[in-house]
């Protein structure tokens, strides 16, 4: 039996403009971080959008939008980063892979796209650095195959970090404190 697919749409906390990643807020990427993957994972859901692309101070000034138009002003709010790190790199007509970590401060999922290519996303809620040995087992990720870290935090939005590479079947990485980080593995030989 084939799943409808379900999606999120039109949500917004209609608070002050919240441009931070970590502030706390509802309106924090961090929390929209958070939100998505509770979409995905216990909703399974297939897209999860957000009310407004842009939006400007005259409007409404509220959190309507990722991103605000102020004049020639273009201001990126932190819920921006959190979806730029699903949306960039979980194409269309992607699947869900198994993911699992015993790690409470971590959620992890992975996603393969039709080209093959596979994207970890990893949310670290802690207060301090997790270093995480991600395992590719039946992924068909070659040993040797390069890695690109993207970070989101309070100083980085969606930045590639230094690659790694896949050494027996498996990768090591340390996440910051409070970061969304996506890994994005090539395609197969296969």
């Amino acid at each position: 039996m084939a799943l409808t697919p379900a999606w999120q749409t039109e949500w917004s906390t209609f608070e002050s403009w919240d441009p931070d990643w970590d502030s706390g807020s509802p309106a924090s990427g961090l929390t929209w971080a958070r939100h998505i993957f509770a979409g995905l994972d216990s909703a399974n859901l297939s897209a999860f959008l957000y009310w407004w692309g842009s939006s400007t101070p005259q409007m409404n000034g509220d959190n309507e939008s990722l991103i605000q138009l102020d004049g020639a002003a273009v201001l990126p709010s932190g819920r921006l980063w959190a979806f730029a790190n699903f949306s960039r790199f979980v194409r269309p007509g992607a699947v869900r892979i198994g993911a699992t970590t015993t790690d409470s401060g971590l959620t992890i999922d992975a996603f393969r796209n039709t080209d093959k290519s596979v994207a970890v996303v990893a949310l670290n809620t802690a207060a301090g650095p997790s270093p995480v040995t991600f395992k590719l087992q039946n992924t068909a990720i070659p040993n040797g195959a390069v890695v690109t870290p993207y970070l989101t935090d309070d100083s980085s939005a969606v930045a590639a970090q230094p690659r790694i590479h896949v050494s027996g079947g498996a990768f090591t990485w340390t996440l910051p404190p409070r970061s969304l980080v996506t890994f994005q593995l090539p395609a197969s030989a296969a």
